[in-house]
C-alpha cells in the first residue's frame, strides 16, 4: 500500500493531526490484529504536511545554523523537539516482542 505525502520510514514519521502515534504504525498494527482483513487506513485522510522548513533546533545541531536552507542570521536556543509517537511506537514495538 502507498501512504500518500509521507517519507521514508512511513512506519514513524507519518505523523497525524489526530493522534499521538504515527499513521503508519496505526496501519502496521490493525494489520497484526486482523491479517485476514485489508488494514484500517482511515488515518491517512488525517496526515499532516511534509515540513520541509525542518526545526531550527535540528538545524543549529547537526549544521550549526537555525535554517536548514542558510536563510537565517541568528542562533536558535531552542532544543530540537521529540519526534511525534516516539514513545508510543516503542511501547508498541515492545508489545510485539512475544510474537517472534
Amino acid at each position: 500500500m502507498t501512504v500518500p505525502n509521507s517519507p521514508h520510514g512511513v512506519l514513524m514519521q507519518t505523523p497525524t493531526t489526530n493522534s499521538n502515534v504515527p499513521c503508519g504504525t496505526q496501519i502496521f498494527q490493525s494489520f497484526l490484529n486482523d491479517p485476514t482483513v485489508a488494514p484500517n487506513t482511515w488515518c491517512t485522510s488525517r496526515l499532516l504536511p511534509i515540513n520541509f522548513n525542518g526545526h531550527p533546533g535540528y538545524a543549529q545541531y547537526f549544521l550549526g545554523t537555525d535554517d536548514f536552507w542558510e536563510n537565517a542570521k541568528t542562533r536558535s536556543e531552542e532544543p530540537a523537539p521529540a519526534r511525534p509517537g516516539v514513545e508510543e511506537s516503542l511501547r508498541f514495538s515492545r508489545s510485539l516482542a512475544p510474537l517472534r
